[in-house]
């Protein structure tokens, strides 16, 4: 594996569908707890609020909510993967 490899490979982007919730807040702790940088949230209310995690609301029956978030962490992510290879 290349470098350019394994810089596309470390930036994984994650979108945690129902992320204010019991479990949801746990799947966000440990992705946080593992250094990951690419956290994000969907949920109907913001209930917890954390610097390192992109918050999105919407309602998961709401396709354009949903694709609305999906798009926005997949932009994110490419934006980060081509920084990452400009330095």
């Amino acid at each position: 594996m290349n470098n350019k490899q394994a810089a596309m490979a470390a930036k994984d982007s994650y979108l945690v569908i129902g992320g204010c919730g019991f479990l949801g807040r746990h799947i966000v702790e440990q992705l946080l707890a593992r250094g990951e940088q690419a956290v994000a949230v969907f949920d109907l209310v913001q209930r917890h609020h954390d610097k390192n995690v992109r918050f999105f609301t919407g309602d998961i029956c709401n396709p354009n909510d949903l694709s609305d978030a999906l798009q926005k962490v997949f932009l994110l992510s490419c934006l980060s993967t081509l920084w990452a290879e400009i330095v």
